[in-house]
């Protein structure tokens, strides 16, 4: 279409603007009567095309945000969806619903600037200055970290046996108070320490007590271990192998537990290879005498 060109009213309902090779503009038009000419007293009017930048990606996991305990969380990440390139200008807040709330006087949810004062927002408050057309409403569900449990040190170190087998007890993954205990592990990473080309690579066991054994995968989709098997894991290094392995404290709901701090509840364990080497003493003594070893008398025997 050109500008001074005249459309039906039956044609009304198939014209459009191709927004490919423009970002928007204006377009101005007249009313016109039966015989093409404008209605008296009546002005030009000029509507305005709005074209909306490239929508915002969201996914279902950048929508849940772990908070610590009666802690802060920011919800910058599940907002801007996952390409900040695309990230919406703004936001429009729909609903806000606040679980078991012990405060209905004030919102859960509030802007503030570093340093700065709160402003609580509530239900219908705009913070956006347009929507982008072809997005669904999103929703973001905040989940409550419990406490997080504790360690002594930021890493337990364990000496391994010559044979490179390890029982776990219980406490090194429930931490310094049962109270805080996690209600589920995971293992982050399992690393062997160096050895001989070839060797077989240390694993992590669950020996269940029917006797069924179950090797533990690592990573995001690896093996979750329930508080009641704690004390069921075992290390199995293959002969006498040290190693590293991380787990994080993951609560009832399986999301992981988020600190004071608001980093990832977690704990390194590390296994230190025992002694490879075995030291043979060798003494004589006439057959029939006595021999003294470490200070006791012991009888010679005639053969070995």
């Amino acid at each position: 279409m050109q500008a001074g060109q005249e459309i039906a009213l039956a044609d009304l309902g198939r014209l459009a603007w191709n927004a490919r090779s423009s970002q928007g503009g204006t377009l101005t038009f007249t009313p016109l009567n039966a015989d093409h000419q404008p209605y008296s007293g009546t002005e030009a009017q000029t509507l305005g095309i709005h074209e909306s930048p490239t929508l915002p990606v969201y996914s279902e996991t950048s929508l849940t945000m772990l908070v610590p305990h009666d802690g802060q969380g920011t919800l910058q990440q599940a907002l801007e969806g996952t390409d900040d390139s695309q990230a919406p200008p703004m936001i429009r807040i729909g609903t806000i619903q606040e679980m078991y709330d012990t405060d209905t006087e004030h919102s859960a949810l509030y802007l503030q600037e570093t340093g700065g004062t709160r402003d609580e927002l509530h239900e219908g408050d705009t913070v956006s200055q347009a929507h982008i057309a072809g997005v669904a409403p999103q929703t973001v569900q905040i989940h409550e970290s419990p406490e997080a449990p504790t360690w002594t040190t930021d890493t337990t170190h364990l000496k391994l046996p010559l044979s490179g087998e390890f029982h776990f007890s219980e406490e090194i993954f429930t931490g310094t108070s049962t109270a805080h205990a996690p209600a589920f592990i995971r293992v982050a990473s399992l690393t062997g320490a160096d050895t001989a080309s070839g060797a077989a690579a240390p694993t992590l066991e669950l020996r269940k007590d029917d006797g069924s054994v179950t090797t533990i995968t690592t990573g995001n989709d690896g093996t979750v271990i329930s508080r009641e098997d704690f004390g069921r894991l075992h290390w199995n290094g293959h002969g006498n192998q040290g190693g590293t392995f991380l787990f994080e404290a993951l609560d009832g709901d399986k999301f992981n537990i988020i600190t004071s701090e608001g980093v990832l509840s977690e704990h390194r364990v590390q296994m230190e290879p025992g002694s490879s080497q075995i030291t043979y003493i060798i003494e004589s003594a006439p057959i029939g005498q006595p021999l003294l070893l470490d200070g006791l008398q012991h009888s010679v025997p005639a053969l070995i």
